[in-house]
């Protein structure tokens, strides 16, 4: 099965500081940076592109993301409630990201609408069972195509998954 190449990666940095406000409350405060970086571009549909161009739908095929840094701030706190330390109070709010989806994102260089070709039979009566992958195309003048195919393009709003946690 064809699978998608394209490179991708993404940069993480950190930074924390804990400050002791007194001997039994302590707050910590934190900025992580997250930076995907994408190395390909998607292939060009430009039977599609000139398309969505006449629909003014604004998408392309052959549009990359872009390498835009996602700020997460972090604040904790740690508040001893007795001398023994025996009961102490913990608490924080956040934001968060995760791991990116490539997933997600290789379904762009793999559905351009070029890549794959689907095509659809109801009878196999003329078909030959060709095993040798190379030979696929001898039953191609047997087949009709769909009239569709798949298609995926990033949005220009589209941002990747971040979550507020209180806790």
């Amino acid at each position: 099965m064809w699978e998608a190449a394209f490179g991708a990666a993404q940069l993480d940095l950190y930074a924390q500081d804990k400050w002791n406000a007194t001997d039994k409350f302590d707050v910590t405060l934190g900025l992580r940076i997250d930076i995907p970086l994408f190395f390909d571009t998607p292939a060009e549909n430009a039977g599609f592109n000139e398309y969505a161009a006449s629909k003014e739908w604004g998408f392309k095929t052959n549009e990359k993301l872009s390498s835009t840094p996602m700020f997460s701030s972090r604040l904790g706190f740690r508040w001893k409630l007795d001398d023994d330390n025996q009961y102490i109070l913990r608490g924080g709010v956040g934001i968060f990201t995760g791991r990116i989806p490539f997933v997600w994102l290789s379904n762009n260089f793999s559905n351009t609408g070029i890549q794959l070709s689907t095509y659809d039979t109801r009878s196999a009566e003329e078909l030959s069972l060709i095993l040798d992958p190379t030979k696929q195309t001898q039953n191609t003048n047997k087949l009709a195509a769909s009239g569709s195919q798949m298609i995926n393009v990033f949005s220009n709003d589209f941002k990747l998954l971040r979550i507020s946690v209180l806790m």
